[in-house]
């Protein structure tokens, strides 16, 4: 066999087994501390051989899946829910518990519950504009008026520029936000919300085995990036 066959050999074996109709592809949405990129980076060298894209925004998100749609995705249940066509697969926990509370962070005065303001509240946006006020409004009522932020570090700037009275976030962010700001924060519980914290949505038809395999492997570094400890 000459050197000419030899490459040619090699090509094939390269495109068969890089293949995009031939692997399981992922997709993955969830607030972050960490970027887009440093997400797509980790996940991608920590399971080979899985098509996996990053996405920053819900907007970018949900128009690729109305092009395209994976084996697999990865993000809020909440998310899983909206979307349809996908199964449930892999619960994140945190300290033995798939769900997370939700707080309200303000400026120098705590949120009254009971008197609601004029401003509107800031959030990151996971459902788009109805789907986040249908959302919010299965916990909170009256629906206050949202202002829906793509990044998280944006809402800190809702809060600098005194856009709104405060940021609805994940209890489990509140020590980042204090970190990257010197802003004096009053954190104000929201007892009623309470949302389960990622999962694996499966596509149904589909068993996405190879991306079940690679998470469940992921050790605990790599889970970190998921802001997760295990999955159930």
């Amino acid at each position: 066999m000459n050197k000419f066959n030899k490459c040619l050999q090699l090509l094939a074996i390269l495109i068969s087994v890089c293949n995009p109709a031939e692997a399981e592809t992922l997709y993955v949405f969830y607030p972050s501390a960490m970027t887009a990129v440093s997400v797509q980076k980790s996940l991608s060298e920590a399971c080979p051989g899985i098509g996996i894209m990053v996405f920053g925004k819900f907007r970018d998100f949900q128009e690729r899946l109305s092009k395209n749609m994976p084996d697999a995705i990865l993000t809020k249940p909440a998310v899983i829910d909206h979307i349809g066509g996908y199964t449930v697969g892999l619960r994140g926990q945190r300290e033995g518990s798939g769900e997370e509370h939700y707080v309200f962070l303000s400026v120098n005065k705590k949120i009254d519950l009971n008197s609601p303001s004029k401003k509107p509240v800031g959030i990151f946006d996971i459902l788009g504009r109805k789907g986040m006020k249908t959302f919010v409004g299965k916990f909170l009522n009256p629906v206050p008026r949202l202002r829906r932020a793509t990044k998280m570090e944006d809402l800190v700037q809702l809060l600098i520029f005194d856009a709104v009275q405060g940021i609805l976030i994940p209890e489990f962010y509140v020590d980042h936000y204090k970190k990257i700001s010197k802003l004096e924060f009053i954190v104000t519980p929201c007892p009623n919300m309470k949302t389960g914290i990622l999962a694996l949505g499966v596509r149904q038809g589909k068993n996405a085995t190879l991306t079940v395999k690679a998470l469940t492997a992921l050790d605990k570094g790599q889970m970190a990036v998921l802001e997760v400890e295990q999955w159930r």
